[in-house]
């Protein structure tokens, strides 16, 4: 054989056998699986995460929707997630990279998840008609999630009138008991299975007089003159053809209710004058509404509006809606007009948080929303809509950073940067490091030279975002070996205080560093959990309730030194405690008015969650902020005992209940369920009585003012009573009726004199 074939041949054997070891030594991850688990009733998922791999390191990160789910071991396979939201637009996405070895990665996407225990409910419509004395027919109709033959309850302030399926919407809900003195009745619906799925509505109570919504509005004014005009507008019901004005002292006279908008001109500035206005029914004078206008010293009442969006996008198929709040300023009486260049709408007077829509998806270009006073062109603002909105996500994937470094004696004097991408892409990409944003460049251009260092080193997190989809994004991080060594120590932890949630224990600490280089990570017993940057004064670190079950060690490494480290035990914190609602509730009554009375409602607690339910004799009034406290319940029955019940959201386990009444409020339950026994009227400065004999005669009345002062008491034996005003002077007073039946409290506007 010649020589020189066999050095050939040994060579390709030596070649092919070097091709044998670097495709064995090879990593690779695939056969990548994705296990969803069934909802829980937060409408919440977890993923299973699991995969075959081989010449990887120790240790990989799971990405995804720009979230980084953090580090975990090999030998944990498979891993969890979550919890997750299964909000039903979310096009869930994962990718597994080797810690070691960025290249080294598998990506796979789960898709959108919808939960059916995931509970939403609306109340679309709810109108009141019909009215037989103080009960009125409810019409009611919902927007929901649920199926047809799941049931929800319906409440009537705090009382629940009903239950009922889904397949029998609409309803027409008949003899709801009205509130006697209140301008609206609080109407709550509620999931019959799931007390945290609840909408509220304030209808307007459609059995009595009411007037409602009442606005002023300064028009025409003049400085130099010190004058100025108002315009009066509102809402109203059940009332006669006209009404009364004053206020400050003063009658300005009857005006038809058809001729709203009224106006009153050339009314005098003054600095020490608090403008107040008063609306009375011509032929009720127990039905009015009040509305202080305050100083008016110059001309500052420009209508101004300010917007904006509240609420993610609701996405179907390929239209949205979206929540809109306005704040509005001296704005006109006939409400906003909403337009585009493809939409407009008209928000009706009154209505300040609103659902715009439907509008068709924006995948490439914004939507600019003009709002706009109905009355007054010139007063508006407008709103953006960014692209992209309610599209579905192309499929793209940024990987593969690679660095070349050019160091000379340890200084880096610039780099290359080198980058993989796949289908689906855009033309170009934003790049950040450490959070500094440094351009956007095409991926054409790649492989990019920089030659300024704009960042620490030797540890650097990159960061790119393709520009027509955030999700579509690369992090990593990349650890400079041109860089002068140094000496790290982390020392003196400390921590500060611990704090827990419903879902986290929260820790707050603080160390110290030496010639430690761009940050560190936190690992709980080997664990990774999260990283920080030097030089904070305080650090928040948040780990699962879990912990609350067992000690655990914390361990401060170096994001790059490897030896820099310290550790500390820590025990189970304090704040694990259950959850606990305290024994002494603070109950405050209100006045008792005709044998009812309003409930306010205090206490302290430890280890809640966010919000709780409030329960009276089994049925619910309300789901209420713990930070809300005091609440209010209304309408209440005098000297009925009530079993009052505290129930924690979260944690059902975690309730106080009490019973309570209230002795000093008495009423007889008759005068509720028959016609007022005594009609009252008010008319041309005489106030008139008339009594019903069998169930009133004799009686006391009073008049009292609004602190309490009596300006008029009085027995009475006839059926028919009278006396002039002429002596009271303006404002509001309180006539109060009673014998050894009942009381009754009635209110009362005196504007004439």
């Amino acid at each position: 054989m010649n020589f020189c074939n066999v050095r050939i041949s040994l060579q390709i054997s030596l070649l092919f056998l070097l091709f044998i070891i670097r495709v064995q030594g090879q990593c690779l991850i695939n056969n990548l699986k994705l296990t969803q688990s069934p909802c829980n009733t937060s409408g919440q998922f977890f993923v299973e995460i699991d995969f075959v791999h081989s010449g990887a390191g120790t240790q990989f990160r799971i990405l995804g929707n720009g979230i980084n789910y953090g580090i975990f071991e090999y030998a944990n396979l498979p891993v969890t997630i979550g919890p997750l939201s299964a909000d039903c637009s979310t096009l869930w996405e994962f990718a597994v990279r080797d810690l070691q070895n960025p290249n080294c990665l598998a990506f796979r996407g789960l898709g959108k998840v919808c939960c059916n225990v995931d509970c939403r409910l609306q109340i679309h419509e709810a109108t009141g008609s019909a009215c037989n004395g103080l009960s009125y027919t409810l019409g009611l109709d919902l927007v929901h999630n649920q199926p047809p033959d799941s049931r929800f309850r319906v409440f009537s302030n705090g009382m629940q009138i009903g239950e009922y399926s889904y397949g029998q919407l609409p309803l027409q809900i008949e003899n709801v008991r009205t509130s006697i003195f209140e301008t609206f009745n609080q109407i709550v619906v509620c999931a019959a299975d799931n007390v945290t799925c609840c909408d509220t509505f304030r209808l307007l109570n459609p059995c009595i007089c009411t007037i409602y919504d009442l606005r002023v509005l300064v028009a025409e004014c003049s400085d130099s003159l010190q004058q100025f005009d108002v315009r009066i507008n509102f809402r109203h019901n059940l009332t006669s053809d006209s009404f009364q004005l004053g206020g400050n002292v003063t009658n300005y006279g009857r005006f038809a209710y058809k001729d709203l908008p009224v106006r009153l001109s050339n009314l005098e500035m003054n600095s020490l004058k608090d403008y107040e206005f008063l609306v009375v029914d011509l032929q009720d004078a127990f039905c009015f509404s009040a509305y202080e206008l305050g100083v008016v010293d110059s001309c500052k009442y420009d209508c101004k509006l300010e917007a904006k969006l509240t609420g993610t996008p609701e996405c179907s198929d390929s239209i949205f809606f979206q929540e809109i709040a306005i704040d509005a300023r001296n704005y006109g009486f006939k409400g906003f007009v909403i337009e585009s260049d493809d939409y407009q709408d008209t928000i009706k007077h009154g209505r300040f948080n609103f659902r715009a829509g439907p509008f068709q998806s924006l995948c490439e270009n914004e939507k600019i929303l003009k709002i706009r006073d109905s009355e007054n062109p010139g007063c508006f603002t407008e709103l953006i809509l960014e692209a992209p909105m309610c599209c579905e996500p192309r499929q793209c994937l940024i990987s593969g950073l690679q660095i070349s470094e050019n160091c000379e004696n340890n200084d880096l004097l610039g780099f290359d940067l080198f980058l993989d991408y796949f289908e689906g892409v855009s033309d170009s990409f934003r790049l950040e490091t450490n959070g500094i944003y440094h351009g956007t460049f095409a991926y054409a251009e790649l492989p990019l030279r920089f030659t300024q260092i704009q960042f620490g080193l030797p540890e650097v997190r990159f960061t790119l975002y393709d520009t027509a989809n955030n999700m579509c994004r690369l992090d990593t991080q990349y650890v400079f070996r041109c860089y002068p060594e140094s000496t790290c120590k982390i020392s003196d932890v400390n921590i500060l205080y611990e704090s827990c949630t419903d879902e986290w224990i929260q820790i707050s600490f603080s160390l110290i560093n030496i010639n430690g280089t761009t940050g560190f990570d936190v690992y709980v017993n080997g664990t990774a959990v999260d990283n920080f940057t030097y030089g904070n004064e305080e650090y928040q670190l948040n780990l699962p309730k879990s912990f609350c079950e067992e000690n655990f060690i914390l361990e401060f490494r170096d994001a790059v030194v490897e030896d820099c480290k310290t550790s500390i035990e820590m025990v189970s914190p304090e704040c694990c405690t259950t959850c606990s609602i305290a024994w002494n509730m603070w109950l405050n009554f209100s006045e008792c008015l005709d044998g009812r009375y309003d409930l306010s409602v205090s206490f302290q607690s430890s280890n809640t969650s966010d919000s709780f339910a409030l329960y009276l004799d089994n049925q619910l009034v309300g789901i209420y902020d713990y930070n809300d406290l005091p609440v209010n319940v209304r309408n209440l029955e005098g000297a009925k005992y009530y079993g009052l019940e505290v129930r924690d959201l979260a944690d059902p386990g975690c309730v106080r209940r009490m019973e309570f009444n209230n002795e000093g409020c008495t009423s007889n339950l008759q005068n509720i369920l028959i016609p007022d026994p005594v009609i009252i009227t008010l008319s041309n400065g005489m106030l008139q009585i008339q009594a019903n004999p069998v169930t009133l005669l004799p009686y006391y009345l009073t008049i009292s003012d609004l602190n309490g002062q009596q300006i008029y008491t009085a027995a009475v034996y006839g059926e028919t009573f009278t006396k002039s005003t002429g002596n009271l002077a303006h404002g509001l007073y309180v006539i109060t009726i009673w014998n050894h039946q009942f009381v009754t409290h009635r209110k009362f506007i005196n504007l004439s004199r």
